[in-house]
């Protein structure tokens, strides 16, 4: 595991004529953009990658060792590196049970744990391997604020400790899932039966086999929590409370279907768009192909068919489509299937579509009132544990993060148009509240989520850090290429 390289209490200093980088946030996109940087770098470059965690690589997705937790992406498509696909499928120890089968063909599914000890293996061996042109150095410390200098930027820690950089990249990542509105939303501070961190491995291995839990959402999300459950014997009921009722679609093995976006011009609305998917699923069904292939063809467009759109069709495509394109776009592996397959024919999981209204603690344990979809009535749940696994926090503006909030406040960042992230150039540049890039000052991953939708991934946000290194570097043709998910 990589840890810190400086201390919290000293700053770093950097040597004249380098030029210094601080990089916030080492999830996968901080992580993967340090790699690139340091294979990249020309020049006298000194590059801080920092994270409160002080863990470097694995990220809120891949910090899990619990061996149920799988990618939701083949092992062939999970390098690292656009130029090296195979990279971790030769990573995986072939003497490694666990990674038995993963590796020979690269079609199965490698657990999350696997993946984030890849992505530190990575990372250090990039640290090992710098040109003496760079150096590099991991620093663990929360990031509170960014104050502007005469030649680039202060962070300032929660201790108040300062480093000086020239330019700053933030790679936040994804946040966790936000309390529901409820008519007493204050029941969601109770720790002792509310668990709004569902990625909070100790608070999910407090709850005993014999306790009734009410899980909020059912996306992938969910399927991580009741597949923990089941792996720790949890026998009592569970719930699942979705307002559409629609649980991640399924893998399969599925020839490629060829590009067709492209072959015509884009009709302007998403319900015309939705209407020319569907009709090629039909063409594909005809010739006895299944829908997956013609979604997964879609992938390389995804980016052009986003910022194509008006920023009216945008809103139209979250308010009423965005939860069946995730339940298609993002599917869980066949053995987690198998899982939720069996608690559902065994009635120990119940999946209910409708919405939570209140929370009210009872002797008896939480007394969850609920409103079933298409009713004006309520019914109530006693439950032991609520769990909130909506996915992750999609509106800025009620992000807890401190860094993030003090950006917005100090008007130094701006929401993008959506609210589902910061308002960004297609450079990555930041933009302030005036509507004016920020020299010096960007953000890659989740954070820009409004330009490019399909940033979470990892084939896509490991081609924005690989474009942004090479931009950044000078080592691109040029500098107005735009950084996002597309095919370097």
């Amino acid at each position: 595991m990589i840890e810190s390289s400086s201390s919290r209490q000293t700053p770093v200093s950097g040597s004249l004529g380098e030029r210094r980088i601080g990089i916030v946030g080492a999830g996968f996109t901080g992580a993967l953009l340090a790699v690139h940087l340091v294979r990249q770098a020309r020049t006298p470059t000194h590059i801080l990658l920092f994270d409160r965690s002080g863990r470097f690589g694995p990220g809120l997705a891949y910090q899990t060792d619990d061996q149920s937790h799988l990618l939701n992406v083949r092992a062939a498509n999970m390098s690292a590196f656009p130029d090296q696909p195979d990279h971790f499928v030769r990573w995986l120890d072939p003497l490694d049970v666990s990674a038995s089968g993963i590796g020979a063909s690269g079609q199965a599914f490698a657990t999350r744990g696997q993946y984030g000890r890849y992505l530190q293996d990575v990372l250090e061996t990039a640290r090992q391997s710098a040109p003496s042109c760079v150096r590099f150095e991991t620093v663990a410390a929360e990031i509170t604020r960014l104050e502007p200098t005469a030649t680039g930027h202060q962070l300032v820690d929660g201790d108040g400790t300062q480093y000086s950089v020239d330019d700053v990249v933030l790679c936040l990542g994804n946040f966790p899932p936000r309390p529901p509105a409820l008519t007493n939303p204050t029941a969601f501070d109770d720790p002792g039966s509310v668990i709004n961190n569902p990625w909070d491995t100790a608070a999910i291995q407090a709850i005993r086999p014999d306790q009734s839990v009410l899980i909020l959402g059912s996306g992938l999300t969910m399927v991580d929590v009741v597949v923990t459950l089941a792996r720790q014997g949890h026998h009592a009921p569970l719930t699942v409370l979705s307002r559409h009722g629609l649980l991640p679609a399924i893998h399969r093995a599925c020839p490629p279907w060829p590009g067709f976006v492209g072959k015509t011009a884009l009709p302007e609305t998403i319900s015309a768009r939705l209407a020319l998917v569907r009709a090629e699923v039909r063409r594909a069904a005809a010739q006895g192909v299944d829908w997956r292939s013609v979604v997964d063809s879609l992938r390389p467009y995804l980016p052009d068919l986003w910022r194509s759109l008006s920023l009216a069709e945008k809103r139209r495509f979250l308010r009423h489509l965005r939860p069946y394109w995730d339940v298609h776009r993002h599917r869980m592996a066949p053995e987690i299937a198998e899982i939720l397959g069996r608690l559902l024919v065994q009635e120990r999981l119940t999946l209910t579509v409708g919405r939570l209204v209140e929370l009210q603690q009872a002797q008896e344990g939480v007394v969850a009132t609920l409103r079933p979809r298409g009713t004006d009535t309520t019914t109530t749940l006693t439950v032991d544990w609520v769990i909130n696994a909506t996915g992750l926090a999609s509106d800025i503006r009620q992000i807890p993060d401190v860094l993030v909030r003090s950006l917005l406040r100090d008007g130094t960042v701006r929401p993008d148009p959506l609210a589902i992230g910061l308002d960004v150039s297609d450079e990555g540049h930041l933009i302030d509240q005036n509507g004016q890039k920020i020299p010096g000052l960007y953000a890659l991953g989740p954070l820009t989520r409004s330009s490019w939708w399909e940033i979470t991934a990892v084939p896509e946000l490991r081609n924005q850090a690989a474009q942004f290194a090479r931009l950044f570097t000078g080592s691109a043709h040029t500098r107005k290429e735009p950084v996002g998910p597309l095919k370097p």
